[in-house]
């Protein structure tokens, strides 16, 4: 059997009777053994941009960067990035998760804060039989998450946004995968 394709052949459903989620990673700070710290990778703005600037060129990177799906923040506001490609970051989402797009100045810090990846879910909560207060609390909810196009393995580290953006945190995931190809994860997420 090609689960490959099966794993395929499951996404238009979820995309036309579930919700778009994302998965966000955040980012691991990184020690550092020249200056003995804890980084975060960070830039500054090489020139110029406006608040309507799908490019945004930097300078001065450090820190390991996510190479697609990047959120960053500049200032007061989040972008969304596709791609980074040598120094811009590009196909740029402005007042990404409800911040506000802005203009800023060269030299200006942007910080990598987390890489988000998009993907489908079905949401239900669990049968009140099987909510013991522990391992599974009031309020959890179960999702169901597409495994095609995802581009990640959903971890307890990790988040989960809705479609209404509630961020939930990952407390168990497990990949349905025959013949060991992911088709599903099931999620437990919690407030």
């Amino acid at each position: 059997m090609d689960y490959a394709a099966e794993a395929a052949a499951i996404l238009p459903d979820f995309a036309e009777n579930g919700q778009a989620i994302t998965i966000r990673r955040p980012v691991v700070e990184r020690y550092n053994p020249v200056s003995g710290e804890n980084e975060t990778p960070s830039a500054a703005l090489a020139a110029s941009v406006t608040a309507a600037d799908t490019s945004i060129p930097l300078a001065n990177l450090s820190g390991t960067w996510a190479v697609t799906n990047g959120v960053v923040t500049l200032g007061d506001e989040t972008i969304f990035y596709a791609a980074l490609d040598g120094t811009t970051l590009t196909g740029c989402t402005r007042g990404y998760r409800g911040t506000m797009p802005a203009d800023a100045e060269s030299g200006a810090a942007a910080s990598l804060v987390a890489q988000d990846f998009p993907g489908y879910a079905m949401a239900s909560g669990y049968r009140a039989a099987l909510v013991d207060g522990t391992r599974i609390k009031s309020g959890d909810q179960q999702f169901t998450v597409a495994a095609s196009g995802l581009g990640v393995s959903p971890g307890t580290t990790d988040k989960l946004l809705d479609a209404a953006g509630v961020e939930w945190s990952i407390v168990t995931s497990q990949a349905v995968a025959p013949g060991g190809v992911p088709l599903l994860y099931r999620v437990q997420g919690r407030q």
